[in-house]
């Protein structure tokens, strides 16, 4: 089966050159690279490899048009997309290709790992168990880790859903996600094989562009959501608590850790929020045993699913 891995970018030239080399570097699979240069500043240097495009739009018109663009133009069966700061294991589209291909499924997604700029670890994202309902279950929460990096998806069936909807930016993934799975089957592999980079350039890392893109999420799936009588709050407030704990922004994850306390009740929830309060992170690790198990299920599932994916060499 042939896939088309469409990178957006703009401006990192460094970044790009290894999400390319890990998509080139893809095993068992028929890969063509469609790189869709979103109005960088100069226009970025890529591997002499005939599996290679480049799209370039001369000005920014933004991720969701950058990756609909890579949409059209894609000549594979399938498509997968990569962010130009994320990279995958070598076997990363076998498997999910496999996974679907058993299940006779029109997308598939697995597991992978949140590092920082450095390649380290600062969380596994495992995948749950199958879920009876895939699409009740992800218009209550994403239960798909890693950002838009993660599913693979029948090109016809992407575009079929119109790709990506350019309202939003934060919640891009969660949103095609949704719609993915209203109009196709999906499957799933546990394996842990994308390593999902958060730092300060990230989209996630922006409260003020997550809650908006909430908003209109909310908006959007309203109907559909009221009709199952869903209810997203804690999740999203335990998912915005992780990012800012994770990027260093003590007093906001206070706030997410409070808003969570007076939803949730619980005692440990506000242990966490009064030591970041009074003590930042450092205050979090001397009173929080919830973060101590929080660690240990994360080198349990770590030791349990592999390492996270060596970053490749460029291309």
């Amino acid at each position: 089966m042939s896939v088309s891995v469409v990178i957006p970018t703009r401006d990192r030239p460094a970044w790009l050159r290894r999400s390319v080399s890990s998509a080139l570097a893809q095993q068992g699979a028929d890969v063509e690279v469609v790189v869709v240069d979103d109005g960088s500043r100069e226009p970025p240097s890529l591997p002499e490899d005939e599996r290679v495009r480049l799209l370039r739009h001369e000005q920014p018109r933004g991720v969701a048009h950058a990756r609909n663009a890579g949409l059209a133009a894609a000549r594979g069966d399938w498509v997968a997309f990569l962010d130009d700061d994320d990279w995958w294991a070598p076997t990363k589209l076998t498997r999910q290709l496999t996974a679907a291909y058993e299940a006779q499924a029109d997308f598939a997604w697995c597991g992978g790992f949140t590092v920082d700029p450095a390649g380290r670890v600062l969380n596994v994202d495992p995948i749950g168990a199958p879920e009876p309902d895939l699409h009740a279950a992800l218009l209550r929460m994403n239960t798909i880790p890693c950002g838009c990096s993660n599913v693979v998806a029948r090109t016809e069936l992407l575009r079929h859903i119109g790709g990506f909807d350019p309202q939003f930016s934060v919640l891009a993934d969660w949103d095609l996600n949704v719609r993915l799975s209203a109009a196709g089957r999906g499957a799933s592999t546990p394996e842990l094989l994308i390593a999902y980079s958060l730092h300060a350039g990230n989209m996630h890392y922006s409260d003020a562009a997550a809650w908006s893109d909430k908003r209109r999420f909310d908006a959007k799936h309203e109907l559909e959501r009221d009709g199952r009588a869903l209810d997203d709050e804690a999740w999203w407030l335990s998912w915005r608590f992780r990012a800012q704990l994770q990027t260093g922004r003590n007093r906001a994850a206070a706030r997410s850790a409070w808003q969570l306390y007076r939803l949730n009740r619980d005692p440990l929830t506000l242990g966490r929020a009064l030591a970041l309060a009074v003590g930042g992170r450092r205050g979090l690790d001397r009173a929080g045993a919830a973060m101590r198990w929080l660690r240990r299920r994360d080198d349990v599932a770590a030791d349990a699913h592999g390492p996270v994916p060596a970053a490749p060499p460029p291309a």
